[in-house]
Protein backbone atom coordinates (compact mmCIF):
# COMPACT_ATOMS: atom_id res chain seq x y z
CA UNK A 1 0.00 0.00 0.00
CA UNK A 2 0.91 3.32 -0.80
CA UNK A 3 1.62 5.15 2.51
CA UNK A 4 0.29 8.82 1.06
CA UNK A 5 -3.03 7.21 0.70
CA UNK A 6 -3.62 5.44 4.12
CA UNK A 7 -4.98 6.67 7.09
CA UNK A 8 -6.43 5.30 10.42
CA UNK A 9 -9.80 6.16 12.13
CA UNK A 10 -12.50 4.22 14.43
CA UNK A 11 -15.82 3.24 12.40
CA UNK A 12 -18.90 1.43 13.28
CA UNK A 13 -19.23 -1.71 11.12
CA UNK A 14 -22.12 -3.81 10.18
CA UNK A 15 -20.55 -7.59 8.10
CA UNK A 16 -23.37 -9.40 6.81
CA UNK A 17 -24.12 -12.71 4.78
CA UNK A 18 -26.83 -14.58 3.73
CA UNK A 19 -27.16 -18.34 5.67
CA UNK A 20 -27.18 -21.93 3.10
CA UNK A 21 -26.37 -19.38 -0.28
CA UNK A 22 -24.77 -22.00 -1.61
CA UNK A 23 -27.64 -24.82 -0.88
CA UNK A 24 -29.94 -22.25 -1.80
CA UNK A 25 -28.33 -21.29 -5.11
CA UNK A 26 -27.30 -24.50 -5.82
CA UNK A 27 -31.42 -25.64 -5.92
CA UNK A 28 -32.59 -22.42 -7.70
CA UNK A 29 -30.30 -20.17 -9.19
CA UNK A 30 -32.58 -17.46 -11.20
CA UNK A 31 -35.06 -17.68 -8.43
CA UNK A 32 -32.25 -16.90 -5.21
CA UNK A 33 -30.82 -13.88 -7.42
CA UNK A 34 -33.93 -12.49 -8.11
CA UNK A 35 -34.54 -12.50 -4.27
CA UNK A 36 -31.24 -11.69 -3.35
CA UNK A 37 -31.39 -8.37 -5.50
CA UNK A 38 -34.49 -7.31 -4.06
CA UNK A 39 -32.76 -7.11 -0.54
CA UNK A 40 -29.60 -5.61 -1.70
CA UNK A 41 -32.17 -2.91 -2.92
CA UNK A 42 -33.76 -2.77 0.46
CA UNK A 43 -30.38 -2.59 1.98
CA UNK A 44 -29.64 0.50 0.17
CA UNK A 45 -32.63 2.34 1.58
CA UNK A 46 -31.49 1.49 4.75
CA UNK A 47 -27.79 2.28 4.64
CA UNK A 48 -28.65 5.79 3.32
CA UNK A 49 -31.17 6.69 5.79
CA UNK A 50 -28.80 5.65 8.25
CA UNK A 51 -25.98 7.78 7.24
CA UNK A 52 -24.12 4.46 5.69
CA UNK A 53 -21.65 3.41 3.47
CA UNK A 54 -21.47 0.51 1.75
CA UNK A 55 -17.85 -0.61 1.43
CA UNK A 56 -18.36 -4.30 -0.55
CA UNK A 57 -21.38 -5.78 -1.43
CA UNK A 58 -20.10 -9.06 -3.53
CA UNK A 59 -22.24 -12.31 -3.77
CA UNK A 60 -24.46 -12.44 -0.74
CA UNK A 61 -22.63 -10.84 1.37
CA UNK A 62 -21.80 -7.09 2.31
CA UNK A 63 -19.75 -4.85 4.42
CA UNK A 64 -20.96 -1.53 5.59
CA UNK A 65 -19.62 1.08 7.27
CA UNK A 66 -21.24 4.35 9.80
CA UNK A 67 -20.12 6.96 11.33
CA UNK A 68 -22.04 5.62 14.84
CA UNK A 69 -22.76 2.61 16.09
CA UNK A 70 -26.51 3.56 17.00
CA UNK A 71 -26.80 3.98 13.16
CA UNK A 72 -25.25 0.98 12.26
CA UNK A 73 -27.78 -1.30 14.75
CA UNK A 74 -30.83 0.94 13.70
CA UNK A 75 -29.61 -0.27 10.09
CA UNK A 76 -29.27 -3.64 11.10
CA UNK A 77 -32.21 -4.37 12.97
CA UNK A 78 -35.01 -2.29 10.56
CA UNK A 79 -33.35 -4.63 7.60
CA UNK A 80 -33.93 -7.47 9.45
CA UNK A 81 -37.64 -7.23 10.43
CA UNK A 82 -37.95 -6.55 6.92
CA UNK A 83 -36.09 -9.29 5.48
CA UNK A 84 -38.14 -10.88 8.45
CA UNK A 85 -41.50 -9.81 6.69
CA UNK A 86 -40.65 -10.66 3.03
CA UNK A 87 -39.61 -14.15 4.19
CA UNK A 88 -43.06 -15.18 5.45
CA UNK A 89 -44.18 -15.65 2.23
CA UNK A 90 -41.22 -18.12 1.56
CA UNK A 91 -41.52 -22.17 2.27
CA UNK A 92 -38.53 -22.26 4.96
CA UNK A 93 -35.85 -24.12 2.61
CA UNK A 94 -36.23 -21.22 0.30
CA UNK A 95 -35.98 -18.14 2.77
CA UNK A 96 -32.96 -15.88 2.41
CA UNK A 97 -32.01 -15.41 6.40
CA UNK A 98 -29.39 -12.69 6.71
CA UNK A 99 -26.56 -12.90 9.79
CA UNK A 100 -25.50 -9.39 10.57
CA UNK A 101 -22.14 -9.05 13.28
CA UNK A 102 -21.71 -5.12 14.30
CA UNK A 103 -18.32 -4.22 15.60
CA UNK A 104 -16.79 -0.69 16.61
CA UNK A 105 -12.95 -0.59 16.32
CA UNK A 106 -10.19 0.73 14.26
CA UNK A 107 -9.67 0.19 10.62
CA UNK A 108 -6.99 1.06 7.94
CA UNK A 109 -8.97 2.93 4.78
CA UNK A 110 -7.40 2.59 1.25
CA UNK A 111 -9.12 4.63 -1.28
CA UNK A 112 -12.49 2.62 -1.14
CA UNK A 113 -11.76 0.14 1.06
CA UNK A 114 -11.00 -0.80 4.74
CA UNK A 115 -9.12 -3.01 6.27
CA UNK A 116 -7.78 -4.31 9.95
CA UNK A 117 -8.87 -5.96 13.08
CA UNK A 118 -11.93 -3.88 13.29
CA UNK A 119 -13.44 -5.64 10.13
CA UNK A 120 -12.45 -9.18 11.15
CA UNK A 121 -14.15 -9.26 14.62
CA UNK A 122 -17.36 -7.78 12.73
CA UNK A 123 -16.62 -10.62 9.96
CA UNK A 124 -16.48 -13.21 12.99
CA UNK A 125 -19.19 -12.18 15.16
CA UNK A 126 -21.13 -12.32 12.29
CA UNK A 127 -20.58 -15.94 12.01
CA UNK A 128 -21.85 -16.17 15.61
CA UNK A 129 -24.97 -14.41 14.84
CA UNK A 130 -28.16 -16.53 14.33
CA UNK A 131 -29.87 -16.89 10.95
CA UNK A 132 -32.27 -13.45 10.95
CA UNK A 133 -30.54 -12.33 13.92
CA UNK A 134 -27.91 -9.91 15.19
CA UNK A 135 -24.80 -10.55 17.26
CA UNK A 136 -22.60 -7.03 18.65
CA UNK A 137 -19.09 -7.15 19.97
CA UNK A 138 -18.03 -5.86 23.88
CA UNK A 139 -16.83 -2.54 22.59
CA UNK A 140 -20.15 -2.21 20.48
CA UNK A 141 -22.02 -3.43 23.60
CA UNK A 142 -20.93 -0.65 26.32
CA UNK A 143 -21.37 1.88 23.62
CA UNK A 144 -25.28 0.66 22.94
CA UNK A 145 -26.42 -0.67 26.13
CA UNK A 146 -27.95 2.92 27.47
CA UNK A 147 -28.80 4.65 24.03
CA UNK A 148 -31.38 2.45 22.17
CA UNK A 149 -34.63 0.52 23.99
CA UNK A 150 -33.05 -3.19 22.90
CA UNK A 151 -32.40 -6.07 24.98
CA UNK A 152 -29.04 -7.46 24.65
CA UNK A 153 -28.08 -11.65 25.64
CA UNK A 154 -24.22 -12.04 27.11
CA UNK A 155 -22.92 -14.83 24.98
CA UNK A 156 -19.54 -15.02 26.85
CA UNK A 157 -16.13 -14.79 25.42
CA UNK A 158 -15.70 -16.28 22.04
CA UNK A 159 -12.40 -17.77 20.42
CA UNK A 160 -12.69 -17.10 16.86
CA UNK A 161 -10.07 -17.02 13.92
CA UNK A 162 -7.25 -15.02 13.24
CA UNK A 163 -7.68 -12.73 16.31
CA UNK A 164 -5.55 -12.77 19.60
CA UNK A 165 -7.47 -12.46 22.46
CA UNK A 166 -11.30 -14.08 23.36
CA UNK A 167 -14.21 -11.10 21.90
CA UNK A 168 -17.71 -10.63 24.15
CA UNK A 169 -20.62 -11.59 22.06
CA UNK A 170 -23.61 -10.32 22.44
CA UNK A 171 -26.82 -11.46 20.97
CA UNK A 172 -29.25 -8.10 20.32
CA UNK A 173 -32.85 -9.29 21.08
CA UNK A 174 -35.65 -7.69 18.60
CA UNK A 175 -38.92 -7.16 19.12
CA UNK A 176 -40.60 -7.42 15.97
CA UNK A 177 -43.92 -5.34 17.04
CA UNK A 178 -41.28 -2.75 18.67
CA UNK A 179 -39.34 -0.39 16.65
CA UNK A 180 -35.80 1.46 18.53
CA UNK A 181 -36.17 5.34 18.71
CA UNK A 182 -33.34 6.74 16.62
CA UNK A 183 -30.24 8.23 18.74
CA UNK A 184 -30.75 12.31 17.34
CA UNK A 185 -33.73 14.07 15.06
CA UNK A 186 -30.84 14.40 12.73
CA UNK A 187 -31.10 10.76 11.82
CA UNK A 188 -34.56 11.75 10.45
CA UNK A 189 -35.14 12.68 6.60
CA UNK A 190 -36.09 16.47 5.56
CA UNK A 191 -39.31 18.08 7.28
CA UNK A 192 -42.26 16.58 4.58
CA UNK A 193 -39.82 13.96 3.03
CA UNK A 194 -41.70 10.57 2.46
CA UNK A 195 -40.50 6.97 1.61
CA UNK A 196 -42.49 4.08 0.58
CA UNK A 197 -40.97 0.39 0.47
CA UNK A 198 -42.52 -1.86 -1.75
CA UNK A 199 -41.64 -5.25 -0.17
CA UNK A 200 -41.32 -8.00 -2.99
CA UNK A 201 -43.14 -11.41 -2.40
CA UNK A 202 -41.69 -14.12 -4.65
CA UNK A 203 -42.97 -17.38 -4.75
CA UNK A 204 -41.71 -20.10 -6.96
CA UNK A 205 -43.33 -23.06 -8.41
CA UNK A 206 -41.80 -26.00 -10.79
CA UNK A 207 -41.62 -23.71 -14.12
CA UNK A 208 -43.44 -20.23 -12.77
CA UNK A 209 -42.53 -17.34 -10.44
CA UNK A 210 -45.54 -16.09 -8.92
CA UNK A 211 -44.77 -12.43 -7.83
CA UNK A 212 -46.95 -10.74 -5.21
CA UNK A 213 -46.03 -7.16 -4.24
CA UNK A 214 -47.38 -5.18 -1.39
CA UNK A 215 -46.51 -1.67 -0.22
CA UNK A 216 -45.80 -0.25 3.24
CA UNK A 217 -46.33 3.18 3.92
CA UNK A 218 -42.83 4.05 5.79
CA UNK A 219 -41.87 8.07 6.43
CA UNK A 220 -42.74 11.05 8.11
CA UNK A 221 -42.01 14.70 9.34
CA UNK A 222 -38.55 15.38 10.83
CA UNK A 223 -38.66 14.70 14.67
CA UNK A 224 -41.61 12.83 14.28
CA UNK A 225 -42.76 10.60 16.46
CA UNK A 226 -39.47 8.65 18.95
CA UNK A 227 -40.50 5.61 18.10
CA UNK A 228 -40.83 5.64 14.36
CA UNK A 229 -38.40 4.28 11.66
CA UNK A 230 -37.40 7.04 9.38
CA UNK A 231 -35.91 5.94 5.93
CA UNK A 232 -34.61 7.43 3.11
CA UNK A 233 -34.29 6.96 -0.75
CA UNK A 234 -31.92 5.01 -2.25
CA UNK A 235 -29.41 7.58 -3.48
CA UNK A 236 -26.78 5.04 -4.78
CA UNK A 237 -26.14 5.37 -8.49
CA UNK A 238 -23.69 5.91 -10.73
CA UNK A 239 -25.12 8.76 -12.53
CA UNK A 240 -26.00 12.48 -11.79
CA UNK A 241 -29.44 11.58 -12.58
CA UNK A 242 -32.09 10.96 -9.40
CA UNK A 243 -33.88 8.03 -8.52
CA UNK A 244 -37.44 8.79 -7.93
CA UNK A 245 -39.11 7.70 -4.56
CA UNK A 246 -41.84 4.62 -4.47
CA UNK A 247 -45.21 5.58 -5.14
CA UNK A 248 -47.32 5.81 -2.41
CA UNK A 249 -49.43 2.43 -0.95
CA UNK A 250 -52.53 3.30 -2.75
CA UNK A 251 -51.07 3.50 -6.00
CA UNK A 252 -48.69 0.73 -8.31
CA UNK A 253 -45.80 1.86 -10.67
CA UNK A 254 -47.03 -1.00 -12.74
CA UNK A 255 -50.24 -3.27 -13.34
CA UNK A 256 -47.46 -5.85 -14.07
CA UNK A 257 -46.24 -7.93 -11.40
CA UNK A 258 -43.39 -9.45 -13.88
CA UNK A 259 -42.61 -5.89 -15.00
CA UNK A 260 -42.01 -4.55 -11.35
CA UNK A 261 -39.77 -7.74 -10.38
CA UNK A 262 -37.94 -7.08 -14.12
CA UNK A 263 -37.28 -3.37 -12.37
CA UNK A 264 -36.60 -4.39 -9.18
CA UNK A 265 -33.47 -6.87 -10.41
CA UNK A 266 -32.42 -3.94 -13.44
CA UNK A 267 -31.71 -1.47 -10.35
CA UNK A 268 -29.39 -3.56 -8.29
CA UNK A 269 -27.34 -3.87 -11.56
CA UNK A 270 -27.80 -0.36 -12.40
CA UNK A 271 -26.16 0.16 -8.64
CA UNK A 272 -23.37 -1.65 -9.03
CA UNK A 273 -22.09 1.55 -11.09
CA UNK A 274 -19.91 -0.51 -13.59
CA UNK A 275 -20.16 -1.02 -17.64
CA UNK A 276 -21.62 -4.73 -17.11
CA UNK A 277 -24.20 -4.05 -14.50
CA UNK A 278 -25.41 -1.18 -16.91
CA UNK A 279 -25.86 -3.85 -20.11
CA UNK A 280 -27.41 -5.99 -17.66
CA UNK A 281 -29.75 -3.05 -16.47
CA UNK A 282 -30.52 -2.29 -19.72
CA UNK A 283 -31.80 -6.03 -21.13
CA UNK A 284 -33.51 -6.01 -17.79
CA UNK A 285 -35.72 -2.92 -18.22
CA UNK A 286 -36.06 -3.22 -21.71
CA UNK A 287 -37.94 -6.71 -21.04
CA UNK A 288 -39.99 -5.10 -18.50
CA UNK A 289 -41.42 -2.17 -20.70
CA UNK A 290 -42.17 -5.35 -23.49
CA UNK A 291 -43.93 -6.64 -20.81
CA UNK A 292 -45.44 -3.39 -19.74
CA UNK A 293 -44.72 -0.11 -22.31
CA UNK A 294 -46.20 2.14 -19.73
CA UNK A 295 -44.19 2.10 -16.82
CA UNK A 296 -42.90 5.33 -16.40
CA UNK A 297 -40.45 4.62 -13.57
CA UNK A 298 -38.71 1.60 -15.83
CA UNK A 299 -39.11 4.37 -18.68
CA UNK A 300 -37.14 6.88 -16.63
CA UNK A 301 -34.80 4.51 -15.38
CA UNK A 302 -33.57 3.55 -18.65
CA UNK A 303 -32.81 7.25 -19.89
CA UNK A 304 -30.66 8.07 -16.48
CA UNK A 305 -28.46 4.33 -17.28
CA UNK A 306 -28.21 5.66 -21.20
CA UNK A 307 -26.89 8.95 -19.02
CA UNK A 308 -24.72 7.29 -17.23
CA UNK A 309 -22.57 5.04 -19.86
CA UNK A 310 -22.45 8.44 -21.92
CA UNK A 311 -21.29 10.22 -18.46
CA UNK A 312 -18.74 7.03 -17.76
CA UNK A 313 -17.97 6.93 -21.66
CA UNK A 314 -19.16 3.17 -21.44
CA UNK A 315 -20.37 3.52 -25.29
CA UNK A 316 -19.06 4.07 -28.37
CA UNK A 317 -22.56 6.02 -29.43
CA UNK A 318 -23.06 8.55 -26.77
CA UNK A 319 -25.39 10.84 -29.79
CA UNK A 320 -27.77 8.00 -29.58
CA UNK A 321 -27.39 7.21 -26.33
CA UNK A 322 -28.39 10.60 -25.62
CA UNK A 323 -31.20 10.60 -28.06
CA UNK A 324 -32.70 7.40 -26.63
CA UNK A 325 -32.64 8.71 -23.04
CA UNK A 326 -34.11 12.05 -24.06
CA UNK A 327 -37.41 9.84 -26.09
CA UNK A 328 -37.58 7.79 -23.23
CA UNK A 329 -37.55 10.98 -21.35
CA UNK A 330 -40.31 12.57 -22.42
CA UNK A 331 -42.52 8.83 -22.97
CA UNK A 332 -42.13 8.86 -19.45
CA UNK A 333 -43.16 12.36 -18.52
CA UNK A 334 -46.64 12.14 -20.79
CA UNK A 335 -47.07 8.75 -17.98
CA UNK A 336 -46.13 10.49 -15.12
CA UNK A 337 -45.58 14.17 -15.21
CA UNK A 338 -44.69 13.78 -11.16
CA UNK A 339 -40.72 11.74 -11.69
CA UNK A 340 -38.51 14.41 -11.44
CA UNK A 341 -35.63 11.50 -13.15
CA UNK A 342 -36.65 12.61 -16.70
CA UNK A 343 -36.16 15.88 -16.10
CA UNK A 344 -33.16 15.80 -15.00
CA UNK A 345 -32.24 13.34 -18.30
CA UNK A 346 -33.51 16.01 -20.48
CA UNK A 347 -31.65 18.58 -18.39
CA UNK A 348 -28.57 16.63 -18.79
CA UNK A 349 -28.84 15.97 -22.90
CA UNK A 350 -29.81 19.52 -23.09
CA UNK A 351 -26.86 20.94 -21.31
CA UNK A 352 -24.51 18.28 -23.66
CA UNK A 353 -26.01 20.08 -26.83
CA UNK A 354 -25.05 23.47 -25.19
CA UNK A 355 -29.03 24.61 -24.64
CA UNK A 356 -28.57 26.09 -21.60
CA UNK A 357 -31.73 27.54 -21.33
CA UNK A 358 -33.61 24.42 -22.09
CA UNK A 359 -31.26 22.59 -19.69
CA UNK A 360 -32.22 25.03 -16.98
CA UNK A 361 -35.71 24.44 -17.51
CA UNK A 362 -35.77 21.12 -17.15
CA UNK A 363 -33.53 21.38 -13.92
CA UNK A 364 -35.76 23.28 -12.22
CA UNK A 365 -38.76 20.84 -12.73
CA UNK A 366 -36.55 18.33 -11.40
CA UNK A 367 -35.71 20.10 -8.37
CA UNK A 368 -39.61 21.56 -7.68
CA UNK A 369 -40.50 17.81 -8.13
CA UNK A 370 -38.03 16.74 -5.56
CA UNK A 371 -36.71 19.74 -3.34
CA UNK A 372 -35.11 17.49 -0.62
CA UNK A 373 -33.30 14.83 -3.04
CA UNK A 374 -29.38 15.31 -3.47
CA UNK A 375 -29.24 14.39 -7.34
CA UNK A 376 -31.70 16.72 -8.44
CA UNK A 377 -30.35 19.53 -6.58
CA UNK A 378 -27.05 18.63 -8.21
CA UNK A 379 -28.63 18.64 -11.78
CA UNK A 380 -29.42 22.24 -11.22
CA UNK A 381 -25.77 23.16 -10.24
CA UNK A 382 -24.28 21.90 -12.56
CA UNK A 383 -26.61 23.31 -15.29
CA UNK A 384 -25.40 26.82 -13.84
CA UNK A 385 -21.85 26.45 -13.19
CA UNK A 386 -21.72 25.48 -17.41
CA UNK A 387 -24.38 28.51 -18.11
CA UNK A 388 -22.10 31.34 -15.83
CA UNK A 389 -24.07 31.45 -12.63
CA UNK A 390 -21.47 29.54 -10.36
CA UNK A 391 -22.21 31.59 -7.45
CA UNK A 392 -25.86 30.63 -8.29
CA UNK A 393 -24.44 27.06 -8.09
CA UNK A 394 -22.83 26.31 -5.05
CA UNK A 395 -25.66 26.64 -2.43
CA UNK A 396 -27.33 23.40 -4.60
CA UNK A 397 -24.02 21.80 -5.08
CA UNK A 398 -23.72 22.05 -0.99
CA UNK A 399 -26.96 21.00 0.11
CA UNK A 400 -26.87 18.09 -2.44
CA UNK A 401 -23.69 16.64 -0.92
CA UNK A 402 -25.26 17.32 2.81
CA UNK A 403 -28.24 15.12 1.52
CA UNK A 404 -26.03 12.31 0.07
CA UNK A 405 -24.00 10.23 2.99
CA UNK A 406 -22.11 8.50 0.05
CA UNK A 407 -21.38 11.84 -1.57
CA UNK A 408 -19.69 10.30 -5.33
CA UNK A 409 -16.52 11.77 -6.43
CA UNK A 410 -18.73 13.30 -9.35
CA UNK A 411 -20.92 15.18 -6.87
CA UNK A 412 -17.62 16.92 -5.28
CA UNK A 413 -15.97 17.35 -8.85
CA UNK A 414 -18.78 19.65 -9.71
CA UNK A 415 -18.99 21.88 -6.48
CA UNK A 416 -14.82 22.53 -7.29
CA UNK A 417 -16.19 23.54 -10.71
CA UNK A 418 -18.46 25.99 -8.95
CA UNK A 419 -15.56 27.52 -6.53
CA UNK A 420 -13.69 27.58 -9.59
CA UNK A 421 -16.15 29.41 -12.00
CA UNK A 422 -16.79 31.73 -8.77
CA UNK A 423 -13.04 32.31 -8.24
CA UNK A 424 -12.52 30.64 -5.12
CA UNK A 425 -9.76 28.78 -6.01
CA UNK A 426 -9.49 27.23 -2.39
CA UNK A 427 -12.80 26.08 -2.01
CA UNK A 428 -12.32 24.16 -5.50
CA UNK A 429 -9.21 23.03 -4.44
CA UNK A 430 -10.67 21.59 -1.27
CA UNK A 431 -13.40 19.64 -3.17
CA UNK A 432 -11.35 18.03 -5.76
CA UNK A 433 -8.97 16.73 -3.59
CA UNK A 434 -12.02 15.16 -1.79
CA UNK A 435 -13.01 13.82 -5.09
CA UNK A 436 -10.10 12.41 -5.75
CA UNK A 437 -10.12 10.57 -1.98
CA UNK A 438 -12.16 8.73 -3.67
CA UNK A 439 -10.88 7.77 -7.18
CA UNK A 440 -6.80 8.42 -6.77
CA UNK A 441 -6.38 7.58 -10.32
CA UNK A 442 -8.87 9.47 -11.91
CA UNK A 443 -6.90 11.47 -14.79
CA UNK A 444 -9.95 14.23 -15.16
CA UNK A 445 -9.91 14.78 -11.55
CA UNK A 446 -6.28 15.49 -11.39
CA UNK A 447 -6.37 17.91 -14.24
CA UNK A 448 -9.33 19.78 -12.59
CA UNK A 449 -6.90 20.07 -8.94
CA UNK A 450 -3.62 21.06 -11.32
CA UNK A 451 -5.65 23.56 -13.34
CA UNK A 452 -7.07 24.89 -9.81
CA UNK A 453 -3.61 24.94 -8.23
CA UNK A 454 -2.22 26.92 -11.13
CA UNK A 455 -5.18 29.66 -10.68
CA UNK A 456 -4.37 30.06 -7.56
CA UNK A 457 -0.79 30.34 -7.48
CA UNK A 458 0.52 27.34 -5.83
CA UNK A 459 2.55 26.12 -9.01
CA UNK A 460 4.60 23.44 -6.98
CA UNK A 461 1.29 21.86 -6.06
CA UNK A 462 0.11 22.16 -9.60
CA UNK A 463 3.57 20.44 -10.99
CA UNK A 464 3.22 17.62 -8.66
CA UNK A 465 -0.32 17.03 -9.47
CA UNK A 466 0.45 17.29 -13.01
CA UNK A 467 3.54 14.93 -12.79
CA UNK A 468 0.76 12.58 -11.45
CA UNK A 469 -1.37 13.00 -13.67
CA UNK A 470 1.43 12.17 -16.69
CA UNK A 471 1.97 9.01 -14.70
CA UNK A 472 -1.25 7.51 -14.24
CA UNK A 473 -2.51 8.64 -17.82
CA UNK A 474 0.91 8.93 -20.20
CA UNK A 475 -2.00 9.84 -22.81
CA UNK A 476 -4.00 12.40 -21.82
CA UNK A 477 -5.14 15.45 -23.85
CA UNK A 478 -5.69 18.50 -22.64
CA UNK A 479 -8.26 19.44 -25.82
CA UNK A 480 -10.18 15.90 -25.28
CA UNK A 481 -10.86 16.75 -21.63
CA UNK A 482 -11.85 20.25 -22.48
CA UNK A 483 -14.07 19.18 -24.86
CA UNK A 484 -16.38 17.65 -22.22
CA UNK A 485 -17.05 20.55 -20.53
CA UNK A 486 -19.89 22.41 -21.95
CA UNK A 487 -19.27 25.59 -20.75
CA UNK A 488 -21.01 28.73 -22.44
CA UNK A 489 -19.01 30.94 -22.25
CA UNK A 490 -15.67 29.63 -24.41
CA UNK A 491 -13.15 31.85 -21.70
CA UNK A 492 -14.33 29.65 -18.74
CA UNK A 493 -12.75 26.82 -21.30
CA UNK A 494 -9.94 28.70 -22.29
CA UNK A 495 -8.61 29.57 -19.00
CA UNK A 496 -8.78 26.29 -18.27
CA UNK A 497 -6.85 24.91 -20.71
CA UNK A 498 -4.28 28.20 -20.12
CA UNK A 499 -3.61 26.77 -16.42
CA UNK A 500 -2.91 23.66 -17.86
CA UNK A 501 -0.56 24.23 -20.78
CA UNK A 502 1.50 26.33 -17.85
CA UNK A 503 2.58 23.13 -16.50
CA UNK A 504 3.24 21.23 -19.51
CA UNK A 505 0.11 19.40 -20.14
CA UNK A 506 -0.78 19.19 -23.73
Amino acid sequence: MNSEQVSRKLAALMHADVKGYSRLMSENEVETVRTLTSHKELLLDYVNAHRGRIVDMAGDGFLVEFGSIVDALLCAVEFQKETGLRNQAFPENRRLEFRIGINIGDVIQHGDQIFGDGVNIAARLESIADPGGICVSGEAYDQLKRKLELDFEFLGEKNVKNISEPIRAYRVIVDPQRTPPPATEKSHVSAGKKRYLIPLIIVSSLLIVVLAFFFLHRGGKQGQGKKKAITAPSSVTSTVITKDPQPPAQQSPTSSAKSYELFLEALGYSNLDSKQGNETAIRLLKEALETDPEFARALSELAAVYVANVRHQWTETPREFMEQAAQLSARAIRIDDSLSTPYSVLAFVNLQKRQYREALANAEKAASRSPEKAEPLEIMGLVLTFSGRSKEAIPYLEKAIRLNPQTPARSLAVLGHAYLGAGNYDGAISAYNKALDKEPRSPALLSYLASAYVLAGRMTEAQATASELTRVAPNFNVENLTKRLPYKDPGETARIMDALHKVGLR
